[in-house]
Formats: C-alpha cells, structure tokens, sequence
C-alpha cells in the first residue's frame, strides 16, 4: 500500500493467496491509523469484484478501475477524466514495484532462510521510502539549517604520535 506516496507493507505472505480479499482489512488498517477511510484506493483490475466494489460503496470510497460488465456506449467526461488521474497516479505506484524490483534489487532476493528473506524484503522497502523522503523539498533545505548535531575538536598534538613505555 502507499500512502503519501511511501509504501507499507501490509501483508508477507509465502503461500499462494488472492490479494483481492485483503482489501478491506487494508482499509481499515487505515482508518485505524488515520481516523477516516481512504477517499480512493487506486488498485488494479484484481480488486474489483463485487466483493470489494460492495464494500467501498458502503463507506464512500472511490475504487478506481473500469466498471464491472460491458462498457457504455457513451461515456461521461468527468468519469473519463478522473480515470485518466486514476491511471496517471497507479503508474507511480507501478513504477515504486518497478524500483524495487529493479534499482533495489527485489527480484533477486538471495537469503536462503524465510526469516532473513523476509528483512531483505522490509529493508528494501525502507531504501525505498528513505529515497523518496530524500526528494521531497525540505530535504534540499536541511544542509541550509545550522544544526550542531556533531561536535570536533582537533587538539594540536592529535597528529603527531606519542610512544608509551
């Protein structure tokens, strides 16, 4: 999941299993954290089943994606311009999975036990957050601000060395 743009791993799982039916214990994760429900989950194809759809309608979340069924013939503007920022915004999601896989190697996780595999996989995903905590704005302002959070200092004799007995 990503929120604000960092990503949360919700669930590590080794079985094979549905992420569809994670939904709802995913959005009230959220609520928990937050107070309120996401305003839209931007998910792909696999989450909307009439399950979920059924479940984002009672607590007014907008579930992004193609509706269930056959398309309109004719389709709203609006409905297609909230689609085109839908897409927009699940292409920087795919392009988190994608630096992880790739920039951070995540689709080569070498560990040969399930628990060392599972802290490669955790700290890949802080490289990650870490990154992107690093592009955002007051970031560049923080080597502005005068901070002492090291202290030095060099006496005259650190340089020369001194035989003990």
């Amino acid at each position: 999941m990503m929120s604000a743009w960092y990503t949360r791993l919700e669930r590590l799982s080794w079985e094979a299993y549905s992420e569809a039916d994670d939904l709802s214990t995913i959005c009230e994760r959220y609520r928990e954290r937050t107070g309120h429900y996401p305003e839209a989950v931007l998910a792909d194809k696999l989450f909307r089943n009439r399950k979920n759809l059924r479940y984002c309608a009672e607590r007014g979340i907008r579930l992004s994606g193609p509706r269930l069924g056959r398309p309109p013939k004719e389709r709203d503007p609006e409905l297609l311009k909230q689609e085109l920022a839908d897409n927009s915004a699940r292409n920087a999601i795919e392009g988190k999975f994608g630096q992880c896989k790739r920039r951070l190697r995540m689709n080569r996780v070498m560990a040969k036990r399930r628990d060392c595999s599972e802290t490669v996989i955790a700290i890949t995903i802080l490289t990650a957050n870490l990154i992107r905590w690093m592009q955002e704005p007051q970031w560049l302002l923080l080597p502005l601000i005068p901070i002492p959070i090291f202290r030095v200092e060099i006496s005259e004799n650190s340089s020369k060395y001194q035989k003990t007995a």
